[in-house]
């Protein structure tokens, strides 16, 4: 129901990869095929897998939380009264989420790249990541 504060926020078609986690009709896929005016998504539910093709209007971000950060391996650390932080297995990738926004660090030194920005997707995270590391992120949904 559109209570009027709904802001719907649209992923454009350049910000998406083959194996981007969107959600659709309010459940998790993963984009399966990218053509020129629709996507292909998929559901995996046990074996099973439900392909549905979609307009790129119909696909959503899905928000960064706790949750599904801790599911994409990310280790929770000390909790600050301000914000949340987590970091990668090797504590190279770090991510700082505040009361307003979302800043994400990449090297040693936290210096390679800094993203900040009010509301980071699962799909831009997965993106960055593999640019920056030339690994797929590993997502559990």
């Amino acid at each position: 129901m559109d209570d009027g504060n709904y802001i719907r926020i649209m992923i454009q078609a350049h910000e998406l990869r083959k194996g981007n986690c969107v959600n659709l009709n309010g459940s998790s896929y993963y984009v399966s095929q990218i053509m020129w005016n629709e996507l292909e998504t998929m559901r995996v539910s046990g074996k099973d897998k439900t392909y549905i093709k979609c307009s790129y209007v119909e696909v959503e971000p899905i928000p960064l939380t706790p949750e599904i950060l801790m599911n994409c391996g990310f280790i929770r650390q000390e909790r600050f009264h301000y914000s949340q932080v987590f970091t990668s297995k090797e504590g190279n990738f770090i991510i700082n989420q505040l009361r307003d926004s979302c800043e994400i660090s990449y090297g040693l030194d936290g210096n390679l790249a800094i993203i900040s920005k009010r509301e980071v997707g699962l799909h831009q995270l997965q993106n960055l990541y593999f640019a920056l590391t030339a690994k797929e992120l590993e997502v559990k949904l």
